[in-house]
């Protein structure tokens, strides 16, 4: 069996790295000996980090994917002839044709008001796949709201023609059925369903072992980039405001502070968070108690770090899905319903912000709250993760029936 994957990377955004890595897990236990390959939007930098025997990188860097194969897979649909060539002259539409199946793993997708380069690239993942005549899945992802023209335009035929469609969440489920699509569905994301060998969790406490030994309660801190921005936008100093609350924290000698990114792109991208990490502990530099751990691009390891803190503050989605899966007690800094709804999932009382509500004071406040039924919250999410976890392998499920019922009437 041969998969090709889209939607993610290996590297950057090590949410679509967790993406990336169940995916794997979970179609390797269903289909033994299946080979991937994923189209990648950094084929560089994936290709250097790529460590898994059966998963091969196939570039299709950003403006080589929309400006060059885009409009070859439109001529694509010509024909089967034009398809043939094509294969035969690229190794993007030879993986294609060699593909049993398409997984598109995108976040979130089709949503109105994101440009038109964002709108190309969302079709990008899963038309070529379409047209090649392979099933597509396009497994738990945030669709919509489809009502502008263009992306209603454009969402509704592609969506038609995949295989399979998950909505992440009611409201998209909701979306996808004012769009006219039949009895969609909704189940957690596919991250969910990532496991962590009792090896990575031994190297997790190690990380905080190595940092420091005493028995003091970690509370773990995870920015955005992408938060700050927005922060900014409204007039809010999100590093004044987040060292602030840091501060505030180690006022409690029981605690340690570990600042740590969860998207670890470069230069000026969004998924950079490195550097605001940095930042962030520059200012912290005169607290003993305030560290910072820049991480191995290795979401598996990733997660199990977050899921040795008594507590995580965190902005990303889904490093708060690495958070709420591992049992960790936290408070969510967001931008959009997602974070809610995904928590509301665990059946928790998860304090969740909205940045444009983002001040020191308001979310010490919230904390200490939190802080308090910590234990309690723990042994909630513990309790309900299972059941999360159990209707996210459910994605993978969709797809095992599909394909095992489509070769059956072969």
């Amino acid at each position: 069996m041969r998969f090709v994957i889209t939607g993610v990377t290996l590297t950057g955004n090590m949410g679509g790295s967790a993406m990336l890595h169940a995916t794997l897990q979970q179609l390797r236990s269903r289909f033994p000996g299946a080979r991937f390959e994923l189209l990648s939007i950094y084929p560089e930098a994936d290709q250097r980090c790529n460590r898994e025997d059966d998963l091969k990188v196939v570039p299709a860097a950003p403006l080589k994917l929309l400006a060059w194969y885009m409009p070859l897979t439109l001529l694509g649909a010509l024909g089967s002839g034009v398809r043939r060539f094509l294969s035969r002259r690229s190794a993007f539409f030879s993986s294609l044709d060699a593909a049993d199946a398409v997984i598109d793993l995108s976040g979130i997708a089709l949503v109105d008001g994101r440009g038109l380069p964002l709108l190309w690239y969302n079709l990008s993942c899963a038309l070529p796949g379409i047209i090649w005549g392979k099933p597509v899945f396009k497994l738990s992802q945030a669709l919509g709201p489809f009502r502008t023209t263009l992306n209603r335009l454009l969402a509704k035929p592609l969506l038609q023609h995949c295989s399979t469609v998950v909505a992440r969440g009611e409201q998209s489920r909701m979306f996808l059925i004012e769009l006219g699509m039949h009895a969609p569905q909704a189940l957690p994301d596919v991250s969910f369903a990532l496991t962590i060998p009792d090896g990575i969790q031994h190297q997790a406490k190690n990380v905080l072992r190595g940092l420091d030994d005493s028995d003091r309660h970690w509370v773990i801190v995870s920015p955005s980039q992408v938060v700050a921005t927005l922060c900014s936008q409204r007039g809010i100093n999100f590093l004044e405001q987040m060292q602030q609350f840091v501060e505030n924290l180690l006022n409690d000698d029981s605690r340690n502070v570990l600042i740590l990114p969860h998207s670890l792109g470069t230069g000026k991208s969004k998924n950079n968070d490195i550097d605001l990490c940095r930042e962030l502990h520059h200012r912290l530099v005169k607290h003993q108690r305030a560290f910072l751990h820049i991480p191995s691009e290795d979401p598996v390891l990733l997660r199990a770090i977050i899921g040795q803190s008594a507590f995580f503050v965190g902005c990303r989605f889904h490093a708060v899905v690495a958070a709420l899966i591992t049992g960790a007690p936290c408070l969510i800094l967001g931008w959009s319903h997602k974070y809610r709804e995904m928590a509301e999932a665990f059946d928790a009382d998860i304090p969740s912000f909205d940045f444009s509500a983002f001040s020191a004071a308001a979310l010490t406040e919230a904390f200490h709250s939190a802080w308090q039924a910590r234990d309690q919250t723990r042994a909630i999410l513990q309790t309900n993760g299972s059941t999360v976890r159990d209707l996210s392998i459910k994605n993978f499920d969709l797809v095992e029936t599909y394909m095992r019922q489509s070769h059956a009437g072969n």
